[in-house]
């Protein structure tokens, strides 16, 4: 019974992680990179915005991963950015 709950469960979370696209893995590891880029290689990438539809003729890996990117450094002000507003503040 332990086997078949263990396999049952093993299938379960291949499923949902074989669903996602190349498009969504794309934009969840270029999201995660420009977030360690802004705050440091050790930060934790838990959390993504919901992945876009993609455009038409735009579904690969590479194309996910520029939206990602984007996507990070519009939502947040980079580190660098913060900084030189707070010098010119003053």
């Amino acid at each position: 019974m332990k086997k078949f709950l263990l396999l049952f469960f093993a299938t379960i979370l291949f499923g949902v992680n074989a669903q996602s696209s190349s498009f969504e893995r794309g934009f969840r590891d270029g999201y995660c990179k420009a977030k360690k880029e802004d705050k440091g290689q050790h930060s934790i990438c838990a959390t993504y915005p919901k992945t876009p539809i993609p455009k038409v003729g735009k579904k690969s890996y590479q194309d996910g991963f520029y939206i990602g990117t984007e996507t990070y450094s519009k939502s947040n002000n980079s580190s660098t950015e913060w900084l030189e507003m707070a010098g010119k503040a003053y």
